[in-house]
C-alpha cells in the first residue's frame, strides 16, 4: 500500500502498486489511476473531493455523469507530500517548493519566494488560513519555515544537533521528529492586542525559541487546471 484517504461518505481510498481502489466494508471497488505517474499521496477534503499526487504531479477527482475520472493542475511535478486546510484548501508538497491549492488557483511557494535551500518538503502543518508550519529540506541543511499568510520566515532550533526528519500535526501543536528526538512547537502570541496578528507569531521548542533568520515574501502565480 502507497497512500490511504478516508472519504466523507465514510469509505477508504486505498493506493497501490496496481492501482486505486475505494472500500466500503467488505465491498472493493477498482478507481481509475490518477494520471500522476507513481503515486506518493492520497488526500480528501470535507467536500468531497479526492486529490492524488505523485512523481509527475497532482490531480483532482472528476465525475460528470455519475462517470469517475482525473483532471490534473498545470505543468508535470514531483510530489513530496498532500495537507488539506480546514477550509477545504490544499497544501502540496515539491521537490522545489510548495503549492497552496484553493479551487481552481494554484499559488507557488518556491526557493525565489521566500522558502530557502532547494525547497524539498518533508513535512506541513497548517495554522490557519493560508498559513503553515513546514518543514523544509535542503542539499546539506533542513529549516523550519513559517507562512504568516503574506510571507515566510525561517526558523533554527537552538541546540538541535541532528537533521530533523518529520513534521506533524500533534492537537493544537506541531511535532519536529529527529532520528533520536521529537520536540514539540507551540504557536506563541504577542500579548499586545493592537499588534497585528501576521507579526505577533513566533514559535516555542522545548530547547528554547525558534529563532528567525529571515524574512521573505512569496512569488504568486495562478494555474489553472488542466483536463
Amino acid at each position: 500500500m502507497r497512500a490511504l484517504a478516508a472519504h466523507v461518505d465514510g469509505s477508504l481510498i486505498v493506493g497501490t502498486a496496481e492501482g486505486l481502489a475505494r472500500v466500503r466494508g467488505a465491498q472493493v471497488e477498482p478507481i481509475e489511476a490518477p494520471p500522476v505517474g507513481e503515486l506518493v499521496a492520497l488526500a480528501t477534503t470535507s467536500d468531497g473531493h479526492t486529490y492524488a499526487c505523485g512523481a509527475t504531479g497532482l490531480a483532482i477527482d472528476h465525475v460528470v455523469d455519475q462517470s469517475f475520472g482525473w483532471q490534473t493542475f498545470g505543468e508535470p511535478f514531483a510530489c513530496t507530500g498532500l495537507w488539506p486546510t480546514p477550509e477545504e484548501h490544499l497544501w502540496v508538497g515539491t521537490t522545489r517548493g510548495l503549492l497552496y491549492v484553493e479551487g481552481d488557483v494554484v499559488r507557488e511557494h518556491g526557493e525565489t519566494g521566500g522558502l530557502p535551500g532547494g525547497g524539498y518538503v518533508r513535512g506541513v502543518v497548517p495554522a490557519g488560513t493560508g498559513r503553515a508550519l513546514a518543514l523544509v529540506q535542503g542539499p546539506s541543511d533542513a529549516w523550519i519555515v513559517f507562512f504568516d499568510g503574506e510571507r515566510w520566515t525561517t526558523y533554527t532550533v537552538p541546540d538541535l544537533d541532528r537533521r530533523p526528519v518529520g513534521l506533524a500535526r500533534l492537537g493544537a501543536d506541531a511535532i519536529l521528529v529527529t532520528p533520536d528526538h521529537a520536540f514539540v512547537i507551540r504557536e506563541a502570541r504577542a500579548r499586545h492586542r493592537r499588534r497585528p496578528a501576521s507579526r505577533a507569531v513566533s514559535w516555542t521548542a522545548p530547547s528554547g525559541a525558534l529563532v528567525p533568520r529571515r524574512s521573505r515574501s512569496p512569488r504568486r502565480r495562478r494555474h489553472a487546471r488542466a483536463s
